[in-house]
């Protein structure tokens, strides 16, 4: 076991400068999302993951089997899709100057927050979509309560940058929290 660290105290959620936080292609139609993809592709070359034919629908049974772990811990999510956040910060964004919406994450009500220990997509996974092996660590595949990451974090350790130097970490980039609440972001977006 590893000494206790304690978490980040803010939630970051991390977007291109031309785009607008916070917006979720799960929660779109099938026709909304092609506008979407079309209006950022125009901005910029799109990420792998966007133009893969896979990505959407396994976003999409990742983000119901979250729902489904959420259900079985008695948690009831206001939205069907989350929002999704990095705890703390991820120096790859924040060393590419990446727009960012910061959320003290003493202002989001426990209750509508899970956490996975990497990307939720790689924690579900067993290879990336380019066919690369994603090294399986004890957490994978678990979704967590604040309550219940502060025992990974003391199992396992903060991610911070071990994923640039160790190759067994490769994937396990930032622990990325998903909020599944609006409530939280009226007043920080105005809404």
């Amino acid at each position: 076991m590893l000494r206790s660290s304690p978490l980040p105290d803010v939630l970051t959620h991390y977007y291109r400068s031309f785009g607008r936080p916070l917006q979720s292609l799960s929660a779109l139609s099938p026709d909304e999302r092609v506008a979407v993809l079309d209006e950022l592709a125009r901005q910029e070359p799109l990420p792998f993951r966007l133009t893969h034919p896979e990505y959407l629908p396994e976003r999409l049974r990742i983000e119901s089997a979250m729902r489904a772990q959420l259900a079985a811990k008695g948690v009831r999510p206001e939205r069907e899709h989350p929002h999704y956040f990095v705890l703390g910060t991820f120096s790859l964004w924040e060393e590419a100057g990446w727009a960012k919406v910061e959320l003290p994450l003493a202002s989001v009500p426990p209750e509508q927050l899970s956490f996975t220990m990497t990307d939720s997509f790689f924690n579900y996974r067993s290879e990336n979509l380019r066919g690369i092996a994603i090294p399986k660590r004890p957490y994978h595949g678990q979704l967590f309560t604040l309550p219940e990451l502060q025992q990974q974090v003391d199992l396992h350790g903060l991610p911070g940058d071990a994923w640039r130097r160790d190759p067994a970490r490769i994937f396990d980039v930032y622990i990325e929290a998903q909020l599944w609440s609006d409530r939280p972001l009226e007043q920080l977006l105005g809404a």
